[in-house]
């Protein structure tokens, strides 16, 4: 399966929970509100139309790249750190 590209990942039955977890923490300490606009934008690919879905695009890209939280990824990323993402 991992060969086909169908999962980034395989664990044994015994480590599942284990690893769930770990992915949890790790999105939950993400980007937030950009995990959001993403998943609008899946949500508009698959019932909208391709001009719909590069208008909602252009516009949340733009509109992301003015929050707290961007600009904490660009001087993370400058300092060689892991942002602290506040959801603002």
């Amino acid at each position: 399966m991992e060969r086909l590209g169908l999962v980034n990942r395989v664990v044994d039955d015994a480590q599942l929970e284990a690893e769930v977890m770990i992915l949890a923490k790790r999105l939950a300490a993400g980007p937030r509100l950009a995990y959001f606009h993403m998943k609008r934008d899946m949500k508009i690919a698959e019932e909208g139309t391709l001009i719909e879905l590069l208008d909602s695009e252009a516009n949340w890209q733009t509109r992301t790249g003015d929050t707290e939280d961007h600009k904490e990824a660009a001087i993370a990323f400058v300092e060689r750190r892991t942002p602290q993402f506040k959801g603002k």
